[in-house]
């Protein structure tokens, strides 16, 4: 047995220790760190196994695609005379180069793309509350009177690092004011 093993179980078995005797309030407030950590990561996380996974599927169709290539050069290098079954085989290799390659290309985008601006804003957990500042041309009287009557709309204009730039518009799409939501 190795000396980095027996350090790895010897680690294992302090950690374990220095937890069970910790006391409960202690255990708890690990437990709570924890959970927030996780939390935290649990979206960064699952989108990058989410890109690895596409990207794993990619590259997949590409090694696919690469030796479905190969056999379409063995093909055309050969000395040998041509039969019927190897055409056939020909017209299906070609179409599953044509295929797998297509597919990988596809994957490959979709990893790399960029996100798409959202036109929805969502709360990021219930009872968030969002906040709407308008800037100083805001007619106040006539957004009172819009809420007061059929309500307003709110049309995004630009989504820019985090902030989202609406614009209000009252009935008949009016625009009675422009805000950001914070």
């Amino acid at each position: 047995m190795e000396w980095d093993s027996v350090a790895s179980i010897a680690a294992i078995c302090a950690l374990a220790w220095s937890y069970g005797s910790a006391g409960e309030e202690r255990r708890a407030l690990f437990r709570s760190w924890v959970s927030g950590n996780i939390k935290k990561a649990k979206p960064s996380v699952s989108i990058a196994l989410a890109k690895l996974g596409l990207l794993a599927v990619a590259i997949g169709a590409g090694l696919v695609a690469w030796g479905s290539g190969q056999e379409v050069y063995e093909f055309k290098v050969s000395l040998e005379p041509i039969t019927r079954g190897e055409i056939l085989r020909l017209l299906a290799v070609v179409f599953n180069t044509f295929s797998y390659s297509i597919a990988s290309l596809v994957f490959v985008i979709s990893v790399f793309k960029f996100p798409s601006q959202t036109k929805a804003i969502h709360a990021r957990r219930p009872g968030e509350i969002l906040k709407l500042k308008f800037d100083q041309s805001c007619q106040s009287d006539d957004l009172i009177e819009a809420l007061k009557h059929d309500g307003v709309t709110l049309r995004v204009v630009s989504i820019k690092r985090g902030k989202v730039q609406v614009a209000v518009e009252g009935p008949a799409g009016v625009t009675i004011s422009e805000g950001v939501i914070a």
